[in-house]
């Protein structure tokens, strides 16, 4: 009897878990489409239009942020991204960048988007009454990047590195070789 106990509540936790964290269908198309659900007010930026804008020096066009903690933001960001706490209240964030985002438009990434896809939602408001042009969230987030092999940063300069979150989050990453904590 406790065996089919088991296995019920086990198939019923699979039934009402997002599609994205059932083992079958745990990738990162599969993640950045319950991130879309989950967020519906949030455009996303595919990570081809950003790398567009940078190569093309018009990154000044963009604010991007890192809405990962500092230990994954030191690992590796992309290059010009403002770290930014995922904690971090609406009144600090406009304190410190409100004057900067009148015609910009404003990406948020963290590792797959949904760290993110919440700060750009929680400020979207707030940065469209600043002037914003736009508020996105990068298309699968820094990882989504990392697998393209784009180009990331850290202090030293250029790296392959990227800090994976944790060993679940990090089966979304290509090359667990690039790890690093």
């Amino acid at each position: 009897m406790q065996s089919k106990l088991k296995s019920l509540l086990v198939a019923l936790a699979i039934m009402i878990l997002p599609s994205s964290l059932q083992a079958a269908d745990f990738t990162l198309n599969a993640v950045h489409k319950d991130i879309e659900v989950d967020y519906p007010s949030v455009p996303h930026m595919p990570a081809e239009t950003l790398l567009q804008a940078i190569q093309k020096n018009k990154a000044q066009d963009f604010l991007i942020f890192d809405v990962r903690e500092k230990r994954e933001f030191e690992v590796s960001h992309l290059k010009g991204a403002h770290h930014l706490s995922p904690s971090t209240w609406a009144s600090q964030f406009m304190k410190k960048y409100g004057q900067r985002i009148k015609g910009k438009r404003v990406v948020f990434y963290c590792s797959v988007g949904v760290r993110s896809s919440k700060m750009a939602r929680y400020l979207q408001q707030d940065l469209h009454k600043a002037g914003a042009t736009s508020v996105d969230n990068l298309t699968k987030g820094l990882f989504g990047w990392s697998n393209n092999k784009y180009p990331m940063v850290n202090k030293k300069g250029p790296t392959p590195f990227i800090h994976p979150y944790d060993s679940h989050w990090g089966k979304l990453l290509q090359s667990k070789e690039n790890w690093r904590y």
